[in-house]
Formats: structure tokens, sequence, C-alpha cells
């Protein structure tokens, strides 16, 4: 029942989501779209739905700009960029898509949002004009940024982004992440979850889905291993190192504590103490007299002179 119910939830939103894909990209064969937001959830650690959910914001504008299918494949470059900037960096892969929304509107947001993506586009109109033409992405015939044609300027922002991306070395690092490490590999496992519930709802491609699941849980597996056996390590080398330490603190703690402890055990009850336990604090008791009172049924223990009280316990 818990599991139906989820299905269906996800599918609510899948169905929308999917169904203005076809509206936005209808000149474009949607299984294409569908295979690729299938595959999100190891390239970029989102489910099929969040794919259509970003690509339907960034991808409408390309759209009306460059056409279906060009806006499409570039706005599909410009969020892997930015989904491997964000699992590079940690920033919010979020954010980072509205941004990439809102500065590929107008060249005139350029200055108010180009601080988003330090370290992967210049921080002003004049330097990202002039490192886009010595790259060849604009002509040089454009003075100002404004003056460049917003389907030129979108594209142009986006091989930089990928360009700065790529410097930092972060290109294609979602997959890697997903494959190689822990918190990766957890969340492909909750995007491909949320694919397979959807799967179940829709009867499309479930065996797919399951094997695909199947796979995330193995990554997750295979990188918690690790983890399990190094803390396993550590908690042996903890017990080695800690308990000489220990043993070596053990005996003046003892001979603060342990009277006190006797002291309140025979304010309870002196009867039901159990012998081994007597003989064992006696051994510790600074004085023997305080034994003989306490425990006068038990033989007195044979003490070495000057033998620590801890070494007869």
């Amino acid at each position: 029942a818990a599991v139906s119910g989820a299905a269906v939830n996800a599918y609510k939103d899948f169905e929308q989501l999917s169904g203005g894909m076809q509206k936005i990209f209808d000149e474009m064969d949607y299984n294409k779209i569908a295979e690729d937001a299938s595959k999100a959830y190891e390239s970029m650690n989102i489910s099929a739905s969040e794919y259509m959910k970003q690509m339907s914001g960034v991808g409408a504008i390309f759209a009306q700009t460059m056409g279906d299918e060009k806006g499409y494949n570039t706005a599909k470059r410009g969020m892997q960029a930015l989904a491997d900037y964000a699992s590079g960096t940690g920033k919010s892969v979020d954010t980072l898509m509205e941004k990439y929304q809102a500065i590929t509107r107008s060249a005139s947001g350029y200055l108010s949002i180009a601080d988003q993506f330090a370290g992967i586009l210049p921080q002003t109109t004049t330097d990202f004009l002039k490192q886009a033409q010595e790259a060849g992405y604009l002509s040089d015939k454009y003075k100002k940024l404004t003056e460049v044609p917003v389907a030129e300027y979108q594209e142009a922002i986006t091989k930089m982004i990928e360009d700065g991306v790529g410097k930092m070395k972060l290109l294609g690092n979602t997959s890697e992440e997903t494959a190689k490490t822990i918190s990766g590999s957890i969340a492909g496992l909750k995007s491909q979850w949320e694919n397979t519930l959807v799967a179940l709802t829709t009867g499309d491609d479930i065996e797919g889905n399951i094997n695909r699941l199947v796979d995330s849980f193995i990554h997750v597996v295979d990188n918690l291993g690790p983890a399990f056996e190094g803390a396993i390590n550590g908690i042996a080398t903890l017990i080695e190192r800690g308990v000489p330490i220990i043993a070596e603190k053990l005996p003046g703690l003892l001979e603060k504590t342990l009277p006190g402890i006797a002291s309140a055990a025979v304010s309870v009850s002196t009867s039901r103490v159990v012998p081994s336990i007597s003989v064992t604090i006696a051994a510790s008791l600074p004085t023997m007299q305080l034994y003989s009172e306490l425990f006068p049924t038990f033989g007195r223990p044979q003490m070495t002179v000057g033998m620590p009280s801890a070494m007869a316990c």
C-alpha cells in the first residue's frame, strides 16, 4: 500500500512534466527526451521528473530562440556542466539551474548574475565578450554584449560554462561520484527509486528501471563496504591503543571511587553482596579495617606490602 501510494504521487508529477516536455519540444522525438531523463539519475543525480522540471525552465527559452532540437541540446549541455560543477564544489544544483535560466534570458542581466558562477564565468560583460570572441563563440563584429542576438548569447554562455567547468576538471564528475562515492551513489539510488515508482504506475520499462535500481544499490554497497571496513579497523586500533591508557589511569581512579561505592553498597544492603565482588572491592580499599567492618564473614585476601591495590584487585 505504501509503495503504491508513493508510486501514484510520483507519477502525478511525472505525468504533468512529461506532458509539458512534449508541448515545449513538439518538433522533437519525445523518446529522446525520455531516454535522457531516465539516465539523469546517474549523469546528474536527479530523477527523470526533476530533469524534466529543470529542462522545462531552461529549455523552453532556448527552444523559442534556437528551435526545439538545438535549444534542447544546448540546454542539456549547460545543465550537465552545472550538475558536474555542483557535485564537485558542493554548491546547490537547484540554485545554479535557476541562475542559468536567469542569466540566459538576456545579456542585460549578465552583470547581476555572473557572480553566482564565480570561477567559471568572467565577472564583467567586457571580459565575457572578449573571451567568447577569442574562443570563437562570438563574432568580432560585436562591440558590446548587448549587441549579441539572444540565441548566439545563450549558446556562448553555455559553451563558456562548459569551458570553465572543464578547466576545473569537473566535467563528468557527477557520474564518477555516483559510481565511486557514498553521497553520490545514495543520491543516484534515491533518484532511480523515484523513476522506478513511476515505472510501476505506467508499466513502461519496469524491468529496465528495476535493473538500474539494482545497479544503483550495488554502487551504494560497494562504496559503503570500505567505509565499514575502515570503521571496524578504527575501532580495533582504538581498543588496542586505548586499553593500555585506561589500564594506566584505572588504579588511581579505583582508589578514589571504590570507597564511596562500598559505602553506598553498605547503606543499601550488606547481605546481598556477591562474595567475589566483595573480595575485589576489599582488595582495593586503602583501609583493611573498613573491610573488616563491612565484610566480617569473608576471608581477608593476602596482600604483599607495597603491592598496588589495583594489582591486588
